[in-house]
């Protein structure tokens, strides 16, 4: 682990008195002692530049070349686009990877960070009593409209096979009533040839 920075005093008169500074200054003079001994931190280019550049570090051209650039939104549009066609071939830089993507405003990385939140945030999200009954009661109307589709089709059945039956029947029926009618008539062609014989 990293050494820890020393607080800040908050206290406005204590900060201001000469006492304070001398024990701000040592006390940040062994914090950077523990920093520059420290094995990760000692490989750091951005401590070595830090430590060795001399006045304002905004005008040192090496620390302005760590520092990650900032997009405007139209070229973070611009290389949204391009990364999305493949036409982007150069990778990001180490210093715009570590960075937040809303402080680069990569948009294709902002994207991607905001979705996979989203996914985490749905995945793990524990369901309350109205949503565990909510569900419960899916489920049941679900096997009901199963069971209910079941018995529609088991009815439709029965009413073909009904239909079948009754045409049987009807055909039956009528076959009957012609040979009646034809037993009628060939009795009653009988008794008239009896009755003239």
């Amino acid at each position: 682990f990293l050494p820890a920075r020393p607080d800040k005093n908050m206290i406005e008169s204590r900060r201001m008195s000469e006492v304070f500074v001398e024990e701000r200054r040592s006390a940040l003079e062994r914090y950077l002692n523990r920093l520059a001994a420290h094995p990760a931190a000692a490989r750091s280019e951005a401590l070595r530049v830090f430590l060795e550049a001399d006045g304002n570090l905004r005008s040192n051209p090496q620390w302005r070349c760590l520092k990650p650039t900032v997009l405007t939104p139209m070229k973070a549009t611009n290389r949204l686009l391009r990364t999305l066609v493949g036409a982007r071939k150069t990778a990001p830089a180490p210093s715009e990877v570590v960075q937040p993507a809303a402080a680069c405003r990569d948009v294709y990385r902002l994207l991607h960070e905001n979705i996979q939140h989203m996914r985490g945030s749905f995945k793990h999200s524990p369901l309350g009593a109205e949503e565990v009954s909510l569900r419960d009661d899916t489920v049941l109307v679900e096997d009901a409209a199963a069971a209910l589709h079941v018995a529609l089709n088991r009815a439709e059945a029965w009413t073909r096979s009904g239909q079948r039956r009754a045409a049987l029947l009807g055909g039956t029926a009528a076959a009957f009533e012609a040979l009646a009618s034809y037993e009628g008539s060939y009795m009653y062609g009988q008794q008239a040839t009896t009755a003239a014989l």
